[in-house]
């Protein structure tokens, strides 16, 4: 069970080329269950709170080349002050968005997660590259493609568990309009 309520705001500045924003939030946590990987069983926590800011500015630096900057800071604590599991206090992206013609778009970016607490263990901090791809075949079939963690960085979002290398993805959108 949560009580929560948030508040933002956005403007633009200099003839619509920058929109920055923020949102602070803040909920209370009732009977929150969470994994305890010590005993591998789920722990009812009781209360608990989550308050922090959601951030953002995006610069239109062309008509059609976009820089985009998100944040989040997030104070997850049980109600002795402990940090939940597996709630990182930082979340950083940094992308750049291309389009380069009514059909083909392009996004690269940079993902930081501050490190995590999972019970007795604990993930290291990460920060990870991607790219995405799409092109507009058909006005209804659009291909995309992706790739993740392109540096082939070892990161464990979750302790002592592995993620994957280098991975790439492909699909297809249809539209049935």
């Amino acid at each position: 069970e949560s009580d929560s309520w948030e508040i933002s705001i956005e403007q633009e500045f200099l003839q619509k080329r920058v929109l920055a924003g923020v949102t602070y939030f803040d909920s209370d946590l009732t009977n929150l269950i969470q994994f305890d990987m010590a005993t591998f069983s789920p722990q009812n926590v009781g209360a608990a709170t989550s308050k922090g800011t959601e951030s953002f500015v995006k610069f239109r630096i062309m008509d059609n080349l976009d820089l985009n900057l998100n944040h989040t800071w997030n104070e997850a604590i049980d109600a002795t002050g402990a940090p939940l599991r597996r709630r990182a206090r930082n979340k950083f992206n940094a992308s750049i968005h291309h389009n380069w013609n009514d059909k083909l778009d392009s996004t690269v970016g940079v993902f930081y997660k501050s490190n995590i607490r999972d019970g007795t263990f604990s993930a290291s901090d990460y920060a990870t590259v991607r790219a995405a791809f799409s092109y507009q075949l058909l006005k209804e079939l659009k291909f995309t493609v992706r790739g993740e963690n392109l540096l082939d960085k070892k990161y464990e979002e979750i302790p002592n568990y592995g993620t994957a290398g280098v991975s790439g993805y492909a699909g297809f959108i249809y539209n049935f309009q």
